[in-house]
């Protein structure tokens, strides 16, 4: 689950940097993610300078990296490897 954190936070500085949205550089540095176990289903907090809320809604940033073919196979990859760890076990 981890991996997949850093997969999300780089797919998001990667958006963030291509819609050319860097000023100082404060809210690339302050992205983190975390992931959360709830129940079956994986979730992930996403923390960020107070207005990256902002700047994401207005410039879809988690809307376009969540929708992007990257992050759909970093998913199925990560899914795969939790169910091999599982079998496994």
């Amino acid at each position: 689950m981890n991996e997949l954190s850093k997969i999300l936070a780089d797919l998001i500085k990667k958006d963030i940097k291509k819609k050319d949205l860097i000023d100082t550089g404060a809210m690339m540095k302050s992205i983190t993610v975390k992931p959360k176990m709830s129940g079956s289903k994986i979730n992930f907090e996403v923390s960020a300078v107070d207005y990256f809320e902002i700047v994401s809604e207005k410039y879809s940033i988690m809307e376009d990296v969540l929708k992007s073919s990257a992050w759909t196979k970093a998913v199925e990859d990560g899914v795969d490897k939790i169910v091999q760890e599982k079998i496994k076990k």
